[in-house]
């Protein structure tokens, strides 16, 4: 059989299928416009849809005011095993996933966790105005194509939505509506009862479905070129990135363009093919019958010329039936006039610049004006008594500033010349005196200029020898070789002069090499010997730092840039008197001890993470600190007078405004 073949089939095959759902949802929606009491709609829902699957078994179940499903209509449920035992624990659990996330799912045969039996299940969410009200589920034995579960889920969630509409629909509701006047009336009540955009959208979609008596109706807003679908009848939220919502914008879109009413219920011969291809796309993945798309205006004068841009749209549409309550049509033009109206108003509202701040400016006006008179004042007062205080009572003014504990003598001690260390002869801990040798390096580049500088000073020496005893034997030589002689003695003089001079020179530098302490004290540098030996050095590079622990300490603290004004200024108004620092060190935070500022640098460097900071050393008192260790880490506080407890707390605020805001304008 050739591919046409079986292509021709299969659409004559899905053709049929398609038929056979559109009679089955066509009779389902007959007997809910008949509004007959008696009759129980959910439970013929639910036998001719496992009828016409051939499925296993199904039930309806709803949710009860407490929360939980409960049973509300069953066929052979029993014999799946779901009621009794471990299995009815899962299945409710399975059941209380769906229906909170209130989406079609379709579950693999079992027993696993979220299938306890052996059957395919199909589960539809039952959907009401305020969300999902129960669930549609059938037990499937038989094993199903994907082609036909996506066609019975479709099937299952649109006659669901026929129960739901049954099951919501209240028992005295008349059959027929005693006109749609009244309706029309509540409806424009309802529309402007707010400004809100999305509760206006909501209210016109849903109180609009039910003038219109259609099977659903939804809101488009106008973008630009685009449209934006604002509310959906029955659904509080929706997936705007699913793909039947993205063609209805679309479609919907294509339509405004032409700024005239477009109904579709099958037949496309007079379309043109931009509404062609979109209402195709749509009708597609929905399967409506009947899709009506009605342009809203905003109040503007009748002249047909000066009508302005559609500011959004009405799409009217029927599941089940392919026409619209004859009964019912009367009511379209009023009710796209109060739509437009109430639209219109609501887009204007959200349009106003700075709304959120002006609604709860107004917002705060009407309780000031109204009950909470009395706490706004109280407030008032409370807000004035405190804004007085934080001007009047006056505080420390402190600037924190990070730094670290030092000995007074200290040094480092430095590479004066490159080479490799041979030797490390201290360790950290040790006491040095001044000269004691501290490491050795050796330089094989002065090893050598050394040698070479001693082979040419030993060639000149003996050259100047032999020129020397030659001038001696005045007898042999004539007067013009005796000048000559005398020439080369003076030359290979000031060679051997200036090649003594570079040999001391390179001697010197050797002895450089050895590395001696500067000071006496104590070595601070940790694990020299792995630092340093075998180790290539600069020239500059540090090697050892050595400090005199048991002399004088003080604070060496980094205040970062933008705060070393306050210091000065309070520097100046003391007189020429030192600040006073209270420090508390790292290794004793319980203790807060006291200094004074005896040396601020005059310029401002980098300081590690610190960053761009002006150094100032603090005098201490030795003996008040329990643990001295150089290096440790230190939190400062500078005394910088008394100021007003508001201008302390809020300094840092004030300055980063000025610096960062008010600076740049």
């Amino acid at each position: 059989m050739s591919s046409q073949t079986e292509a021709g089939m299969s659409e004559r095959v899905d053709a049929a299928v398609r038929r056979a759902y559109d009679a089955i949802l066509a009779d389902l929606a007959a007997l809910v416009r008949q509004g007959d009491a008696s009759v129980d709609v959910a439970s013929i829902v639910l036998d001719r849809v496992i009828s016409f699957s051939g499925a296993a078994a199904g039930a309806i179940w709803l949710r009860r005011p407490d929360g939980p499903l409960q049973l509300h209509r069953g066929v052979k449920v029993a014999e799946t095993g779901v009621l009794a035992g471990e299995t009815q624990a899962s299945h409710e659990a399975l059941l209380a996933r769906v229906v909170e996330r209130g989406q079609a799912c379709v579950v693999l045969p079992g027993p696993h966790e979220d299938n306890p039996t052996a059957a395919l299940l199909l589960i539809a969410a039952l959907r009401g105005e305020s969300g999902a009200i129960g669930l549609f589920e059938v037990f499937h034995s038989a094993p199903l194509a994907q082609s036909a579960q996506r066609g019975l889920m479709r099937l299952m969630e649109e006659a669901g939505q026929i129960a739901a509409s049954a099951i919501a629909r209240p028992a005295s509701l008349p059959a027929a509506e005693a006109g749609w006047a009244k309706d029309i009336e509540a409806f424009s009540r309802s529309v402007h009862s707010g400004l809100d955009l999305a509760a206006t959208s909501f209210q016109i979609a849903n109180e609009g479905r039910r003038v219109l008596a259609c099977d659903r109706l939804s809101v488009a807003v106008a973008r630009r070129k685009k449209c934006r679908l604002a509310a959906i009848s029955g659904q509080e939220q929706f997936d705007r990135r699913s793909n039947a919502v993205r063609r209805l914008e679309g479609l919907a879109a294509a339509v405004l363009k032409g700024r005239e009413p477009f109904w579709f219920d099958g037949e496309s011969r007079e379309l043109a093919p931009e509404l062609e291809k979109a209402v195709h796309e749509y009708v597609d993945e929905t399967f409506v019958k009947v899709v009506g798309i009605l342009p809203l205006f905003p109040p503007a004068p009748t002249d047909e010329a000066a009508r302005p841009a559609p500011i959004g749209a009405l799409v009217v549409e029927q599941i089940e039936t392919s026409r619209l309550d004859p009964a019912r049509r009367e009511a379209i033009e009023p009710l796209c006039h109060h739509s437009a109206a109430a639209l219109a108003n609501a887009l204007r509202y959200e349009g106003l610049f700075l709304l959120p701040v002006w609604r709860t400016l107004g917002r705060a006006k009407a309780w000031v004006m109204g009950k909470g008179r009395r706490t706004a004042a109280a407030i008032a007062f409370a807000l004035v008594t405190l804004i007085a205080a934080l001007c009047i009572i006056p505080a420390d003014f402190d600037l924190e500033a990070r730094g670290q504990l030092q000995p007074v003598g200290r040094q480092d001690v430095f590479a004066q010349e490159p080479g490799v260390v041979q030797a490390v002869l201290v360790a950290h801990g040790d006491v040095v005196n001044p000269g004691q040798r501290l490491a050795e390096m050796r330089s094989l580049e002065l090893d050598v200029a050394h040698t070479e500088l001693r082979g040419q000073l030993s060639s000149a020496s003996e050259e100047l020898s032999a020129v020397e005893a030659a001038l001696l034997a005045r007898g042999r030589l004539e007067p013009a070789e005796r000048e000559q002689l005398q020439g080369r003695k003076r030359q290979l003089a000031e060679k051997v002069q200036s090649l003594k001079e570079q040999l001391a020179l390179v001697e010197r530098r050797r002895e450089l090499l050895v590395v001696t302490s500067p000071i006496r004290g104590q070595v601070t540098t940790l694990d020299v010997k792995n630092r340093l030996l075998q180790r290539p050095v600069e020239r500059g590079q540090l090697l050892v730092s050595v400090a005199d622990t048991d002399g004088e300490w003080e604070l060496e603290l980094y205040v970062p840039e933008d705060r070393i004004g306050h210091v000065m200024e309070a520097q100046q108004a003391a007189g020429g008197e030192p600040l006073e620092v209270r420090f508390v060190a790292a290794n004793d935070p319980g203790t807060w001890l006291t200094g004074k500022i005896k040396e601020m640098h005059h310029r401002a460097e980098m300081h590690g993470e610190e960053g761009q900071s002006v150094a100032i050393k603090v005098a201490v008192e030795k003996r008040s600190i329990r643990h001295l260790r150089a290096g440790s880490t230190v939190v400062g506080r500078v005394h910088c007078g008394r100021r007003a407890v508001g201008y302390v707390w809020t300094h840092q605020v004030y300055e980063f405004i000025q610096r960062n805001i008010l600076f740049r304008l």
